[in-house]
C-alpha cells in the first residue's frame, strides 16, 4: 500500500463528499494526477478508476450510493 503524506486539514463535510475527496486524492497518487471531483463524473477513465476504488469499500451504504451516482452519469 502506498504511503501518503499526512494532511494538514481536518475533514468535516457530508460523508459522500468527504469520500469523494479521498478518492480524488488517491487517484492523483495512482496515475491520475489531473483527477478532480468534476473529472470523476465526466471523464470515463477517471470515473472507472473511482468506481474501482469505491468497490473496495462497497459495504458502506454511502459508498454504494456513490457508485450508483457515478454509474448513472
Amino acid at each position: 500500500m502506498a504511503d501518503f503524506i499526512e494532511e494538514d486539514r481536518v475533514r468535516d463535510g457530508p460523508m459522500d463528499q468527504e469520500i469523494l475527496t479521498m478518492v480524488v486524492e488517491a487517484l492523483r497518487h495512482q496515475g491520475f494526477p489531473n483527477a478532480t471531483h468534476e473529472s470523476i463524473f465526466g471523464d470515463p477513465d477517471h470515473r472507472a478508476a473511482a468506481v474501482d476504488l469505491l468497490k473496495d469499500c462497497r459495504p458502506m451504504p454511502v459508498v454504494l450510493s456513490l457508485i450508483d451516482a457515478l454509474h448513472s452519469q
